[in-house]
This record gives C-alpha cells, structure tokens and sequence, in this order.
C-alpha cells in the first residue's frame, strides 16, 4: 500500500486524529478540504490552551482548554466542538470581479467569502450545526457585523437579527437558519467581517456549554457593463449625463461600474476625491443627482 502524505503539520508535536473524511485534528488547528482552521477562533477568547484530541465520523470534535477563575487561577473544562457549515445558495460562479450570471450552491469555508452578485444581491446564506445527526434540543443563533472599511468607523456595524448583541433567532438543532430571510431594513443590504454565534440547549432548556462562533466575510462582484449602463439609463429622468458622471467615478484603470475593488478581493471601494476610488454608492447616487 503506498503512503499518502496529509501535507499537514502537527501542532508542537501533538498527536493528531482523523476520521473517515478526512478531517484532521492536531492541537488546537483542522484540516479540513485542505483548508487550515484554528479552533480557538471557535470558542469565547475567556478559553486558551486549546487541545483537541478526538474527533468522531460526523465531525464532532473534544477537547479541552483552559479558562481563568476569579481568583487568578486556571481551570481544564471539557470542550464539544460541533461542525458548522455555512452555504451560500447564489455563489456567483465568474472567476473575475464582475459577475457574468451563473450561481451556484458553494460552502463557505471559515475565513472566507461570500459574495454579493452583480444583479445586486446578497448572498443567500444557510447555518446548519452538528451535519443534521442531532436532535431533541435548539440553537441561539445571532450574527455581528464589523465593517472592513476603517474610513467609517462603526457607522456600518450590525447585528443579524434586530438592532442588538441581545437577539437570536432560535430553532431546532437539525434545521438550518435561512440568515438571509433575517436581511430585513435597514440590515438588508451589507458586507463586512461576519461572525455567527450560536450557543446550544437542552431539552430541559438549560445551555449545553458556552457560545461558539464561526467567522466569514461578505464581499461584492460588479455588475456588468451593459447592465450597469441600461440601469442608470433608465433610472438617469432629466438627467441626461449620469452614465457619464457614473463611469468617470466609478472608474478603476480601464474598468468602469465598480461598486467593488476590481483588484480581486472584492471589498467595498471607498474614497473617489482622494486615490481616484468611487464613493460607495456612487453608481445609484449618479443617478438621482
């Protein structure tokens, strides 16, 4: 039988397990689809010391950590670690920055991105926990969003659902959250750093361990050309020059119509008067001017 090398590193020469898919864990880090993950971004900061030591076939992991007293000391408390995945229903599937159309059905991995297309729209977004093999208890699920853009501050942070930290949307461990039907005014239309919090119950209602969080990024493709154009046409009234005034501020290089970076990482542009970026919202505010 000829060997296979994993290509992946053990945590301060820890011993590592693996189940049947692949999964690898060695210390506080999974390898997962190739894809590097550190689990103590998974737990509340108030754990440290972070060592995973079993993980079983349907992707729950154990391990332990450590967590301060009150008087200064620390403590080794049990840690259930349950799989997340984060879908994207309409991932645009064009490799460039404008979205030429086709979506598709694509996981998010943690530390990745979701996109908002070109039509516009945001990305559709489903959480399931424990890979729908659990039951008889619910999820808290929350979601908090910081802003990439340090030119606004916190002008732009939100939370999914409501107005605060404080409300969660709660269901049945084996049923995903839709979070895209929680995109309700004024938090329908955003990006940034996305961090979904969940924290389980029993059935006796009492929790089962701390919060967990799983961290992601939405971002934006651009529209097409002649979309963008016929859009502002048939929006520009009297008018008469807004695709003009949109193509000259929304102008990167050679390419026109970019809500986002044309540069590949997709983020939000910002600033037109000082590095030659359009305003966010330049292309919709052209056209009621």
């Amino acid at each position: 039988m000829e060997g296979k090398d994993l290509g992946f590193p053990l945590y301060n020469n820890e011993a590592l397990d693996l189940n049947k898919n692949l999964q690898v864990i060695s210390g506080h880090l999974l390898n997962q689809n190739g894809h590097l993950i550190d689990l103590s971004t998974r737990i509340p900061q108030a754990y440290t010391n972070l060592h995973a030591v079993g993980i079983n076939e349907a992707g729950l992991i154990v391990g332990q950590a450590d967590v301060q007293t009150d008087l200064n000391q620390f403590q080794q408390h049990g840690v259930l670690l349950l799989p997340v995945e984060l879908k994207q229903l309409n991932y645009p599937t064009s490799t460039d920055t404008t979205d030429m159309g086709p979506t598709q059905s694509k996981v998010i991995g943690a530390d990745q991105i979701a996109y908002i297309t070109g039509t516009p729209e945001m990305p559709r977004l489903e959480a399931s926990l424990g890979a729908a093999l659990l039951s008889g208890m619910t999820v808290e699920c929350r979601m908090e969003v910081k802003t990439e853009r340090t030119e606004r501050g916190t002008k732009d942070d939100l939370y999914i659902p409501q107005t605060d930290e404080t409300s969660v949307v709660t269901l049945p461990i084996n049923q995903p959250w839709r979070i895209y039907e929680d995109f309700i005014a004024p938090a329908d239309f955003f990006g940034g750093t996305c961090t979904v919090f969940f924290r389980i119950k029993g059935s006796g209602g009492n929790y089962l361990g701390d919060e967990q969080k799983f961290e992601f990024k939405i971002r934006g493709k651009n529209p097409k050309d002649a979309d963008a154009k016929s859009y502002i046409e048939g929006s520009e009234g009297t008018y008469r020059f807004a695709w003009a005034m949109a193509q000259q501020e929304s102008r990167q290089g050679n390419r026109v119509h970019n809500q986002f970076n044309s540069g590949g990482d997709g983020l939000a542009i910002w600033n037109c008067q000082t590095s030659g970026r359009p305003t966010v919202g330049a292309l919709l505010s052209s056209t009621r001017r």
